[in-house]
């Protein structure tokens, strides 16, 4: 009886860890939106607000819809890591969005990663 009653304790422990493990892989490798909001909203604060809002141009455009409008998605990247390189290669699109924004040269932000951008761009985007 006491070795029935004993498998059954391991079976019911071996079970319940199992579940546990597998739930907390499934939230560690599913960001939530809202937290890939916070980050985009720090992000943001932290490297953009100063010349771009999300709704209304300012000494930079809006941001919202940016990636309806850039060429492809690694254009924004390449830009944002380094727009001076991206202006300079006489990429008219780059040229159009420099002239536009009245001759102002983005700062460079070659520590962001694509990640990150995403995330700011998610930001904007709610």
């Amino acid at each position: 009886m006491r070795k029935i009653i004993f498998t059954a304790i391991l079976c019911i422990t071996f079970f319940a860890c199992a579940n546990e493990s597998k739930n907390e892989k499934n939230q560690q490798s599913t960001p939530a939106n809202s937290t890939l909001a916070i980050d985009g909203k720090n992000l943001f604060q932290a490297n953009c607000a100063s010349c771009h809002h999300p709704t209304k141009p300012m000494t930079g455009p809006a941001l919202k819809g940016v990636l309806a409008r850039v060429p492809n998605k690694q254009w924004i990247y390449d830009f944002v890591h380094n727009s001076t390189k991206v202006i300079a290669s006489g990429d008219e699109y780059a040229l159009n969005v420099f002239k536009n924004n009245g001759g102002v040269v983005m700062t460079n932000f070659p520590n962001l990663s694509n990640e990150e951008i995403d995330a700011i761009l998610n930001y904007c985007e709610e």
